[in-house]
C-alpha cells in the first residue's frame, strides 16, 4: 500500500478548510429560536415521553457515550436467530418493556417481561445534523408528515424532525402497544416538564420555572397545544445546536494547534489508507457501505429500505467525532475496542464486503496503534466528553437511583430458574398505571404478591421460601391469577396501579415479593427476590 508521508498530509490538511463543519441550515418551516431549542432540550431528556416513564430520547443517546447508549455492554439482542450467546447476538439501546395500553406487561419471545433490547446500536444524535437521511439503514427521508393528519409539514430538510418521531411510538424504545401520537401529545400536555428528572441546567431550570409543557409551548409556539408537530420541530431545533468541532483535529484544521505525535501519526495512516472514503472528516458526505460487519442476510441495512440488490447489508458510514467515547463500534455493536476496529478494516472486512473496495491495508502493528490513537482521542470534543454547554443535561430519574431496592434473594424453580420481580417504573405520584411485573417463572401457574410497608430477614419462610417483605399488619396478598405462558421460566404477569397524587405519600415505602406454584421444586413453591419501592414527588413539587 502506498503511504502518504505525514508532512504532506499535515499540508492537506491545513489547507483543505479552514471550518471542518458546515454551516448548519434550518428549515424555512422550522426557523431557529432560542427557547424552541430550550423546550427541544426538554423534551429530549424527558423520560415522561416514554409510556412507562422509564425512557428518554437522552437514555440512549448521551453525550460522554459519544452520543450512543452507555449501557450498551449489559444490552443483548439475541439476533436473527434468536438465541443469545451466539455470535450474530446484537449490543443495542435497552428500551421499555412489553405492555398493552393499560399497563400490563406482555412477555415476548425475546426478553420476556423484561425491557427489550433494540436491534442495531443506537448511532449519535451528535453532529446528526449534517445528514440528509437518519438511521443506519438511512430509513428517515427528510420530509416531515404531520402523524395526526398525514400532511407534509416540511417538504424537504427536516430528517431531524421526521426521526423525533419514531421513538416515542416504537414498542421497544418507548411506547406500549398500538400506541399513537395523539396520546403521546395528550400525556405530555398534562405532566410538569422533567418532573422526573433532577440536576438541571441552571439556564433550563431557570426558563422552565414552575410552569407546564402548555406554558411553554404556549411562549415557543404563540399558543399552548401540544402536538406531535410541534414536539418534532423543537427537539430537531436542539439537535441542530448539537456540533462537536472543538476536536483537537478539529483545532488542528482551524488553528494548526499540533495534535499529539501519535495521533498525528494515525491522521496520516487514516489518510493514506483511504478511510477518508467513507469517513470524510471535512465535507461529511452522507456514504453507505456494506463493509461485511455481519452477513447481509441478517440485516439488510439500506437494501431493506430501497429494495436494490446493491445496497443488501450497506449502512451509513457515521460521523467519526467522539467515537473514542462510544460503547461498542459498528451498526450491531459487534466490536468492544477502537483496537477491534481497526483489526477489523486492517484484514479487508468480513463476511463479502461490497465491490471488492474493501482490501487488506496490511498496516504494520505500529500503525495500527497510531490509527488507534488518533481515533480515540484525536477526534473527541472536551466538552462532549465532560458534557459541558450545549452538551449539557440534566440527570434522568433511572440513572440517579435504581427504580428499586432488592432485598434479599430469590430460589429456585424447575430447571434452576429463578423468577424475578420486574420494578423499573419510577414510582412518582399521579402515575397513572404504575406497573410491577413477574416474570421467568413456571407459565400456567397461580402466582401472588406479597406487600407490606416492611421488609423481612428472611428468617420467615413459606413452603421452605424465605420472606423478605415484613409481617406487618399491613402485609397484603394480591393475587396474579394464573401466569402466561406455557413453559418453565416463560410465566409472566403484572400487577398495575394508579399512584394518587398525594403529598403525604412522598416517601413513603412499599415492599413486594413474588411467589409461585412450581411442581418442580420441593416445596412446590419458588420466590422471587423482594423490591422495596419509594414514592416520590415530581420535580418542583
Amino acid at each position: 500500500m502506498r503511504r502518504i508521508p505525514i508532512a504532506l498530509v499535515l499540508t492537506l490538511s491545513a489547507t483543505a478548510t479552514a471550518q471542518a463543519f458546515p454551516e448548519i441550515e434550518h428549515p424555512v418551516e422550522n426557523p431557529f429560536a432560542v427557547n424552541k431549542a430550550m423546550l427541544g432540550k426538554v423534551l429530549f431528556w424527558d423520560e415522561q415521553l416514554s409510556s412507562s416513564g422509564t425512557v428518554a430520547c437522552g437514555t440512549c443517546h448521551r453525550p460522554a457515550a459519544g452520543g450512543s447508549d452507555p449501557r450498551t455492554l449489559d444490552s443483548a439482542h439475541p439476533g436473527a436467530d434468536g438465541v443469545y450467546g451466539t455470535e450474530d447476538d446484537i449490543r443495542g439501546a435497552t428500551g421499555v418493556v412489553a405492555e398493552t395500553t393499560s399497563g400490563q406487561y406482555v412477555g415476548t419471545d425475546d426478553f420476556g417481561v423484561h425491557q427489550q433490547v433494540t436491534h442495531r446500536l443506537s448511532p449519535s444524535f451528535i453532529n446528526a445534523a449534517v445528514f440528509t437521511r437518519q438511521l443506519w439503514d438511512g430509513a428517515v427521508d427528510d420530509v416531515l408528515v404531520d402523524p395526526l393528519t398525514g400532511l407534509i409539514e416540511i417538504p424537504a430538510g427536516a430528517s431531524l424532525e421526521a426521526q423525533a418521531l419514531g421513538p416515542p411510538v416504537n414498542s421497544v424504545e418507548m411506547g406500549h402497544i398500538d400506541i399513537d401520537w395523539a396520546e403521546v401529545a395528550a400525556r405530555i400536555a398534562n405532566w410538569r416538564p422533567l418532573s422526573l428528572a433532577s440536576d438541571l441546567p441552571g439556564d433550563l431550570e431557570a426558563w422552565l420555572g414552575d410552569r407546564s409543557y402548555r406554558d411553554v409551548f404556549a411562549e415557543v409556539f404563540g399558543t399552548p397545544e401540544v402536538t406531535p408537530v410541534r414536539i418534532a420541530k423543537a427537539i430537531a431545533t436542539y439537535e441542530r445546536t448539537l456540533i462537536s468541532n472543538q476536536s483537537p483535529f478539529d483545532r488542528m484544521l482551524e488553528f494548526g494547534e499540533p495534535m499529539g505525535a501519535l495521533e498525528t501519526q494515525g491522521w496520516g495512516v487514516f489518510f493514506a489508507s483511504n478511510c477518508i472514503g467513507c469517513h470524510n472528516l471535512v465535507d461529511f458526505n452522507q456514504t453507505f457501505a456494506r463493509t461485511g460487519v455481519r452477513p447481509a442476510s441478517e440485516d439488510p441495512g439500506l437494501g431493506g429500505v430501497t429494495g436494490q440488490p446493491n445496497h443488501m447489508g450497506a449502512f451509513k458510514s457515521p460521523l467519526l467525532r467522539n467515537l473514542g467515547l462510544r460503547p461498542a463500534f459498528f451498526h450491531n455493536g459487534g466490536a468492544r475496542t477502537l483496537t477491534d476496529v481497526v483489526e477489523f478494516y486492517d484484514r479487508g472486512g468480513d463476511f463479502n464486503p461490497g465491490g471488492g473496495f474493501f482490501q487488506p491495508l496490511g498496516l504494520t502493528a505500529e500503525e495500527k496503534t497510531a490509527l488507534a490513537a488518533f481515533l480515540q482521542n484525536g477526534l473527541t470534543d472536551p466538552r462532549v466528553e465532560n458534557e459541558l454547554p450545549p452538551f449539557d443535561r440534566p440527570t434522568l430519574f433511572t440513572e440517579r437511583a435504581a427504580a428499586s431496592e432488592t432485598i434479599g434473594h430469590g430460589t429456585q424453580g424447575t430447571f434452576g430458574i429463578v423468577p424475578q420481580l420486574i420494578a423499573v417504573e419510577p414510582a412518582v405520584l399521579g402515575h397513572p398505571d404504575f406497573t410491577i411485573g413477574l416474570g421467568d417463572a413456571a407459565g400456567g401457574m397461580p402466582a401472588v404478591l406479597l406487600l407490606d410497608t416492611q421488609a423481612g430477614d428472611g428468617s420467615v419462610s413459606f413452603q421452605g421460601v424465605p420472606l423478605f417483605v415484613g409481617a406487618s399488619p399491613a402485609l397484603q396478598v394480591l393475587n396474579l391469577g394464573t401466569l402466561h405462558g406455557q413453559l418453565w421460566g416463560e410465566g409472566h404477569g403484572s400487577w398495575t396501579i394508579p399512584i394518587p397524587a398525594l403529598p403525604g405519600l412522598a416517601g413513603a415505602s412499599l415492599v413486594f415479593q413474588g411467589l409461585v406454584a412450581d411442581f418442580g421444586t420441593p416445596s412446590g413453591v419458588a420466590g422471587t427476590a423482594a423490591k422495596r419501592i419509594e414514592f416520590f414527588a415530581p420535580r418542583g413539587d
